[in-house]
């Protein structure tokens, strides 16, 4: 079974496979690696001057200059070793305190590579139980797609009443339903991939007491899935605020 999934991705460049109703049908077909997890994310931290501003840390740079508190408590929900700290840092010399909330594996090999001088602004944690209650902003930095359970999760965030969500870098399509396939651009990893319906999320939102207060569109027509047409699904980036 191995060997046959190895020849079936080989064989194809194509950067999704298979379209799927369920996380766990897409979960099924898998029978190893799939779970997202990028070796390459744990060599080091990406320290403000080590980032650049693009597409998809634009708005939680931009709602951090905007924000009325004088301190920002930020959840990065997947952040890896990419912290949206850095770029806000960089964006606009704020200073914030991001949690980061990430696999325990991928917690424990990144908690030796935190510089000193960061360690006072982010913290790693592999746990909601360890969540602080003062969070002003819930990011999903192009990592919500690969979480089964986010309805869930966000609902549970929720409940420390944050002022802002915002989900960056995010395939989304025109339809009704979310559909579910096989990633397989990351070395050494093949995983479920969630391609959401946009409408089906800013209801989910609304109903939940969030508006959509910005979206944006890009990279149509730019990657490639082995059934669907490239030009039916597109990154969006979006922010929500509480009413």
């Amino acid at each position: 079974m191995i060997k046959k999934i190895k020849n079936y991705f080989k064989k194809r460049t194509f950067d999704y496979a298979k379209k799927f109703k369920s996380y766990e049908f897409a979960e099924n077909y898998l029978t190893i690696n799939n779970i997202y997890f990028d070796k390459r994310h744990i060599r080091k931290i990406d320290e403000p001057n080590d980032v650049e501003a693009i597409e998809r840390f634009y708005a939680p740079a931009l709602i951090a200059a905007l924000s009325s508190h004088k301190k920002i408590n930020i959840l990065d929900i997947g952040g890896g070793n990419n912290p949206i700290y850095s770029h806000i840092k960089k964006s606009t010399k704020i200073s914030t305190h991001c949690t980061i909330l990430e696999t325990k594996k991928f917690s424990n090999l990144i908690y030796k590579k935190i510089p000193v001088k960061l360690k006072k602004h982010i913290k790693y944690i592999s746990s909601f139980n360890e969540v602080p209650k003062n969070i002003n902003i819930v990011c999903f930095m192009s990592s919500i797609q690969y979480i089964n359970n986010y309805e869930q999760i966000i609902l549970h965030v929720q409940k420390f009443n944050p002022e802002y969500f915002i989900i960056s870098r995010t395939f989304f399509h025109k339809y009704k339903e979310n559909f579910y396939s096989i990633e397989h651009t990351v070395p050494g990893s093949v995983h479920p991939y969630i391609f959401f319906s946009f409408e089906k999320m800013v209801i989910f939102f609304k109903k939940t007491g969030y508006k959509l207060i910005f979206q944006n569109k890009y990279n149509c027509n730019i990657y490639s899935h082995d059934t669907i047409n490239k030009n039916l699904f597109f990154h969006k980036d979006l922010v929500f605020k509480r009413l």
